[in-house]
């Protein structure tokens, strides 16, 4: 009864299982290599510049969910997984520039931080970190509330399969917004502006 993704993502679990298995002697059945299963596109969720400014402008009178909203939009300015927000110091923000070792890869790079950015960083300078810190589930919780406030509803159709039955729901967009929205927010944006995808 999985949906066709979640079932590939459960083989792969598996497969990396066997291989560790495999390696340590614990068995001498290869079989599983010779096994492919295959995965679906998943739509891309992101919010248009317009839902952005709007949430970015938007006043919530609540500091629970400004602060979310300052580091969801601080993401979708800069591009970066959530995890490097949440390991960032005052001491890697050099003027417009914030350099870090990324937490998924290891890489040293420079963001360029833009006006809005900067503004953000600015409300929380003298903090201990330069964002506040807020848990991923929590943020996610946070971030529904805050979008469905500031009127970011719009309808958004999901498609998966299972075996070869196509199952369609129908979402606000608020509903399906997660902290993995602002990368694919930041990408989309500077696509649509011109930056080349390489």
């Amino acid at each position: 009864n999985m949906l066709n993704n979640t079932a590939h993502k459960q083989i792969q679990f598996f497969k990396t299982f066997l291989i560790w298995a495999n390696q340590r002697g614990l068995t001498k059945n290869t079989a599983y290599q010779h096994f492919k299963s295959k995965s679906e596109e998943n739509e891309i969720i992101y919010l248009t510049e317009k839902e952005l400014m709007m949430l970015f402008n938007f006043d919530f009178e609540n500091e629970r969910l400004e602060r979310a909203r300052d580091l969801f939009v601080f993401q979708c300015f800069t591009g970066v997984r959530y995890s490097d927000i949440q390991n960032m110091d005052h001491s890697d923000i050099k003027g417009a520039v914030w350099k870090l070792r990324t937490q998924k890869t290891r890489s040293i790079i420079e963001i360029p931080l833009n006006g809005y950015a900067l503004s953000i960083l600015a409300n929380y300078r003298e903090w201990e970190k330069p964002l506040p810190i807020i848990s991923n589930q929590k943020m996610n919780n946070y971030l529904k509330e805050l979008c469905k406030k500031a009127g970011i509803n719009e309808q958004v159709k999901i498609v998966k399969y299972q075996g070869n039955k196509r199952k369609e729901t129908l979402h606000k967009k608020y509903e399906i917004v997660g902290s993995h929205t602002a990368r694919r927010t930041f990408i989309s944006l500077s696509l649509e502006k011109g930056m080349k995808p390489d």
